[in-house]
């Protein structure tokens, strides 16, 4: 199966309402189509006992060094607010790779407009 979209939100001037939350998919995994700018990407661990785990997957190597990807930990029923740099996570496809660790996770993304 494909990987799940977390629809990136534009928000303006004029505000915007929060969208629904996509439940993370440990399984698919997730990913963000970019445009232009950078994104951040809420993730909320709904879970009531133990932190959760997200990583952005890093597209490979630089000057043939691997480049660890990045992984954030959620404390249990907290938020935490991760910012996308859209050339550092780009994949070839041009889309970021989420990966989370737990379906208790949920997912957010905005951009400013």
């Amino acid at each position: 199966m494909p990987r799940v979209q977390i629809p990136v939100t534009e928000v303006t001037v004029a505000g915007v309402a929060p969208p629904a939350q996509v439940t993370g998919d440990a399984t698919e995994k997730h990913f963000l189509a970019l445009g232009r700018g950078d994104i951040i990407l809420e993730a909320e661990n709904v879970g009531s006992t133990v932190t959760r785990d997200v990583t952005i997957e890093t597209p490979g190597t630089v000057d043939g060094i691997a480049v660890a990807e990045q992984v954030v930990s959620v404390p249990k029923e907290t938020k935490r607010y991760i910012a996308i740099d859209s050339e550092q996570f780009r994949q070839k496809e041009g889309k970021v790779f989420i990966d989370p660790a737990h379906a208790e996770l949920k997912f957010r993304a905005f951009r400013a407009a």
